[in-house]
C-alpha cells in the first residue's frame, strides 16, 4: 500500500482500517497485532512539553478527556504507565460507541457524559479523522503538527506547533 492509502487508516479502529484496505486477514490477526504492539509499548513516552501542558491545564481548572479509536483493553495493556485516569476526567474508547471517528458519535458521547457544552469544548488531535469528528460534532478543532506530521490539514479551527501553544490558548 502507498503511504497515502495507509494514512487513511490511521486514527480509526483496526477492524475498520483492514476493511478499508480490503485486507483479508485471518482471525488471529488482531491477537498477533496486540502481541507485537506489546513488545514495543514500553518504549512509548510523552512528546516533549506534553506533561507540562497537561499539568498546567489541570491546574487552571480545564477539564481534560480522551476520545480514542483504541479499545479499553489496549489502553489498559499498553498505556497504563501513563496513568491517564489521573489526568483525564473521562476516556471514551471504541468500545463505548457503535460509530467511530471520523463520525461524531464518540465525541458527542464524551460531551454527554461530562455534561460539557459544545461551545466550551475543543477537540485536539493529530489526524484528519480527529478534525473531521470535531467538525461534524460542531465543536472547535485543533490539529497538532509536532513530530513533523499533519501540517497539511487546513480545516481545523486551530493549528498548534507546540504544546505550549495549547496552554497559551487558555492562559
Amino acid at each position: 500500500f502507498s503511504l497515502d492509502v495507509l494514512a487513511t487508516t490511521l486514527g480509526i479502529p483496526t477492524a475498520q482500517a483492514l476493511t478499508n484496505l480490503g485486507a483479508n486477514v485471518d482471525r488471529n490477526f488482531e491477537k498477533q497485532w496486540i502481541t507485537n504492539y506489546h513488545k514495543e509499548a514500553h518504549l512509548m513516552e510523552y512528546f516533549p512539553g506534553i506533561k507540562k501542558m497537561l499539568n498546567d491545564l489541570n491546574h487552571c481548572g480545564i477539564k481534560l478527556g480522551i476520545v480514542t479509536s483504541r479499545r479499553q483493553t489496549e489502553l489498559d495493556r499498553f498505556f497504563s504507565a501513563f496513568k491517564f485516569e489521573k489526568t483525564f476526567e473521562q476516556i471514551i474508547t471504541v468500545d463505548d460507541t457503535t460509530k467511530h471517528k471520523p463520525e461524531p458519535e464518540p465525541l458527542l458521547e464524551y460531551l454527554a457524559k461530562t455534561k460539557t457544552d459544545k461551545q466550551a469544548a475543543i477537540y485536539i488531535g493529530d489526524m484528519q479523522t480527529d478534525i473531521t469528528c470535531a467538525n461534524q460534532a460542531e465543536i472547535a478543532s485543533g490539529i497538532v503538527t509536532w513530530g513533523g506530521s499533519n501540517g497539511n490539514i487546513t480545516n481545523a479551527t486551530y493549528t498548534f506547533s507546540t504544546p505550549a501553544e495549547i496552554t497559551a490558548l487558555f492562559g
